[in-house]
């Protein structure tokens, strides 16, 4: 510390202009401006965090949108096999029916639409026959299924679903 002093009045008496003196006036100056700096440096570290908290908040949003967007193609891909299996269970009983189905006499290039609706045990819940010609048509188609029954059905729930309802065009040759 002495040697501080030593150094201050050396330069004082040598007339070196190094110091400078700060007069009362630009203390008063500098508190003036102190808190427009603090103001300026809290806004812009409001802003910055501000920022920081918007692009981790970004990058959030940015990777649940991704997981969602995984979820939704593996919930698509797993509905498109369920309808897949599905159809193919379908086909299967769409032959089985065809094979026990007699079309009546006189009834050569007739048709009629039958919507079959099974329940999960497979057995025939509903039968809705349309367009049919006449009764007799209709009764042929719903003996048909009637008698085919009980139906084979997936097991997994997705696919079962899916193969519970038939949609099924009867024509007569």
């Amino acid at each position: 510390m002495a040697h501080l002093k030593f150094l201050f009045l050396f330069s004082v008496m040598a007339g070196c202009s190094s110091f400078s003196f700060a007069n009362p006036t630009s203390f008063q100056s500098a508190a003036q401006n102190q808190p427009d700096k603090i103001a300026a440096r809290s806004s812009n570290a409001v802003e910055a965090r501000a920022r920081v908290y918007s692009e981790q908040e970004r990058a959030e949003y940015e990777q649940k949108r991704a997981e969602a967007n995984q979820k939704a193609e593996e919930c698509a891909t797993k509905k498109a096999e369920a309808r897949a299996i599905a159809s193919v269970a379908k086909h299967a009983i769409s032959l089985k029916i065809l094979g026990h189905w007699q079309a009546p006499p006189n009834s050569t290039g007739q048709e009629a639409r039958a919507r079959i609706i099974l329940s999960p045990s497979g057995s025939v819940q509903k039968i809705i026959v349309s367009y049919a010609p006449n009764q007799e048509f209709k009764d042929s188609i719903e003996k048909a299924v009637y008698s085919s029954a009980p139906f084979d059905l997936p097991e997994h729930p997705d696919v079962q679903h899916e193969a519970r309802l038939i949609y099924m065009l009867f024509q007569s040759q």
